[in-house]
């Protein structure tokens, strides 16, 4: 749609829209899945023996890039998730249908314009499909610092989690994993009790944007995968910039779902959709019509 891609040029988000003014209209790589990101305990050292996998987590127990999941795309496209999603949710009602579009316009600044263009095809269809985009500032600060109550949330329930076998067992652990491990330890409490505060916040703001049958769309990392031997620097970069798109559906709790629909030098790019809590169906029922 022309008018889409005017807006979605770098000039096409110079005025910043603060969520206030919608809130009185129908308001590392993710798989395809609905990624449930649960609660937190009240204080998160308590939880040192809890599991860790049946737990609510800030942020998903595994994450692959979507080329390993290409077999999970015909079940989109034959229209069987919703079926098994609505089992797995003990959910046999209606989809609502998707009423209102936003699109996340700062992370589509984090991701880039080459990024953007990529992922515009989908945009358009998402356009046809529900109405024409409202562009929205999603943060009510700059992303990078809800990444960072995100990193000290993860540092916490990692290490409530695994601290005390790691303390014990001195395993050798890898590259990037070993040196935020030993940094877990090291986060003080108030920065812990500050983050889970916010979270608290991002979450009341999220549910506001996205109140009703709200889509809001995201791209789901800020470019194709690296390969395997870049220099640490490059996938700090990386990480970095990723974790500030893939922190806000798992501060606010809520159903996100990645569809890598385009590709980018001949690799999976994706786009993701983020809904209200009890909206899964929602976003898998879209998801199938998006083929």
């Amino acid at each position: 749609m022309d008018t889409l891609r005017y807006r979605l040029r770098a000039g096409g988000f110079d005025r910043r829209q603060p969520i206030g003014q919608h809130g009185g209209q129908d308001g590392d790589h993710l798989t395809i899945a609905i990624i449930g990101a649960g609660e937190l305990a009240s204080h998160a050292l308590q939880r040192r023996r809890q599991h860790p996998v049946l737990e609510g987590r800030t942020v998903a127990q595994r994450a692959r890039l979507a080329s390993q999941d290409r077999h999970v795309m015909p079940w989109i496209v034959n229209r069987l998730a919703s079926a098994i999603a609505a089992a797995m949710l003990c959910d046999d009602a209606p989809a609502p249908q998707p009423g209102r579009l936003l699109i996340a316009r700062d992370t589509l600044e984090i991701a880039g314009e080459t990024v953007v263009n990529a992922l515009r095809p989908t945009l358009d269809k998402l356009a046809a499909l529900i109405r024409m985009p409202e562009p929205v500032i999603v943060a009510d600060e700059p992303p990078t610092r809800w990444m960072d109550y995100f990193r000290v949330l993860q540092a916490a329930e990692a290490w409530a989690c695994h601290g005390e076998w790691i303390a014990r067992e001195k395993p050798a652990l890898g590259p990037g994993v070993k040196e935020r491990f030993a940094w877990a330890p090291t986060v003080r409490l108030e920065d812990i009790a500050r983050a889970t505060a916010r979270r608290e916040e991002i979450a009341r703001r999220l549910a506001e944007l996205l109140e009703g049958p709200t889509v809001l769309a995201v791209p789901s990392a800020p470019g194709i995968a690296v390969p395997r031997n870049s220099p640490p620097e490059v996938l700090d970069d990386l990480r970095v910039r990723a974790l500030a798109l893939l922190c806000i559906a798992g501060l606010a709790r809520l159903p996100q779902i990645s569809l890598p629909l385009v590709t980018l030098d001949g690799c999976p790019l994706g786009l993701s959709l983020i809904a209200a809590r009890g909206n899964d169906t929602l976003l898998l029922e879209l998801a199938a019509r998006l083929k």
